[in-house]
């Protein structure tokens, strides 16, 4: 639960901090969305290139960590 902190802080922001905040958070989330896509159709993506969904997944997670490694 957010603390009166936040709430306080929350309301302090200009109309320009809210909108950069509002597209942080939306690029996040829309992140998150394209990745459980992903997950939800694994079986047949890994179908269609005659691979074992474990594989797909294995290389799933390898990309993501190749990717958090070059931030």
């Amino acid at each position: 639960m957010a603390g009166p902190g936040l709430l306080e802080q929350a309301r302090g922001l200009t109309r320009e901090q809210r909108n950069a905040f509002l597209a942080a958070w939306l690029g996040w989330a829309m992140d998150a969305f394209d990745f459980f896509l992903v997950v939800f159709a694994l079986s047949d993506i890994a179908k269609e290139f005659g691979r074992s969904t474990a594989e797909v997944a294995f290389l799933t997670t390898v990309t993501l960590i190749a990717g958090r490694s070059e931030r």
